[in-house]
């Protein structure tokens, strides 16, 4: 303790200067190796369950690609037979439309309201001559 009251702590006694110095002995509590290892290892075990849970969504992930590039193989692969039948589809309709001009045989034709009216044998020519042109220039 100094002169003015104030209490210093060090290891070496000051020198006499009107102080009075006691010797003490402060005990610091040591960490309990069973303790420390206890932590260090809750410590591992939850970095190395991160870990797992890390490669087990990169992993699904991957899994997650792979099925996703395995499907956009099979919908390049089945795209022209799905065109081709798509195409095939658009010719039987325009042949079925062809034929029903052809053979019609009461000279009405439909309108938007599914009214019917009367069409003239020329009306009803160029109606089949763009049908034919249709099937002519999009079917085999």
């Amino acid at each position: 303790m100094d002169d003015q009251g104030h209490v210093h702590y060090s290891q070496t006694p000051p020198p006499e200067a009107g102080t009075r110095a006691k010797a003490a002995h402060i005990d610091v509590a040591r960490a309990d190796a069973t303790a420390a290892a206890a932590y260090a290892a809750s410590v591992q075990q939850s970095k190395d369950a991160q870990t797992k849970k890390d490669q087990d969504a990169a992993d699904a992930a991957k899994e997650v690609d792979k099925e996703a590039a395995i499907r956009e193989k099979m919908a390049a692969d089945q795209a022209p037979q799905r065109e081709k039948e798509a195409r095939e589809q658009y010719c039987k309709s325009l042949r079925s439309r062809l034929y029903a001009l052809q053979h019609a045989d009461d000279g009405l034709s439909e309108r938007e309201k599914g009214e019917r009216k009367y069409s003239d044998d020329v009306a009803r020519q160029k109606q089949i001559d763009d049908a034919k042109a249709q099937v002519n220039s999009g079917c085999d």
